[in-house]
């Protein structure tokens, strides 16, 4: 499964629901970064991605010197990437289900 094409569908799918156009083009955005480092990561088919390569992408985001939100929109916008393509039946497993979101709560 070629990751422009499950990223299309997620963002159609996002603009279907009427979501903000705001959320969506972050959306975007955050994900045209994990396909970046899926591409430095040779991993070109979303179906070879499991939970060690989601982890490794954690990591790598939480190493990166942004904010602990940016951190968090990253990681939601590939966790919402991975359950829209259960959800669909275009994966059976969901790689990205383990991670866990931060809320501006936990914060605090």
């Amino acid at each position: 499964m070629r990751f422009l094409d499950a990223v299309s569908s997620l963002l159609a799918h996002l603009r279907l629901s009427k979501y903000s156009p705001a959320t969506v083009d972050n959306y975007s955005d955050q994900l045209k970064r994990f396909g970046a480092w899926l591409t430095r990561e040779a991993l070109l088919d979303l179906r070879q991605i499991t939970k060690a390569h989601i982890d490794t992408y954690q990591r790598h985001v939480r190493s990166e010197a942004i904010s602990v939100e940016t951190q968090a929109l990253r990681l939601r916008a590939v966790k919402r990437l991975f359950e829209h393509l259960t959800a669909g039946g275009q994966l059976v497993f969901n790689p990205a289900e383990h991670v866990i979101e931060l809320r501006r709560a936990d914060r605090l």
